[in-house]
């Protein structure tokens, strides 16, 4: 399932994964499941996303910019793992065009939850 609700110490986060994901249309499947799994909530989400081998292009990245507006409301932290090379630049280029200050990157899965509930 792309995207799914998970438990981390007790917190439920919503877990968007990417992971092996190559075309632009599977990443905004994933984007677009998660989404619609937000618009009925509450309170601010937090959320994971993990990228770990996939590939971003250009396409994700104008409908991710978009989401992202669209659901600020409904974000209340965002972590997200398997960044690193070309993944780098368009992660940075989210955060400027979204002026999105409670999302980080993070090395390991673990870091990225702990901050999440932290």
């Amino acid at each position: 399932m792309p995207a799914t609700w998970i438990e981390h110490r007790g917190r439920q986060v919503l877990f968007f994964d990417y992971r092996g994901q190559k075309t632009d249309r599977e990443l905004i499947d994933t984007l677009e499941a998660g989404s619609a799994m937000m618009q009925p909530l509450r309170h601010p989400a937090l959320l994971y996303n993990d990228f770990e081998d996939s590939i971003i292009g250009s396409v994700f990245m104008k409908r991710v910019k978009q989401v992202g507006r669209m659901n600020a409301r409904l974000i209340d932290r965002s972590a997200l793992t398997g960044i690193s090379g070309l993944k780098v630049i368009f992660f940075n280029a989210y955060l400027r065009a979204t002026g999105e200050r409670s999302t980080r990157a993070f090395s390991t899965r673990d870091e990225a939850l702990d901050f999440l509930v932290g």
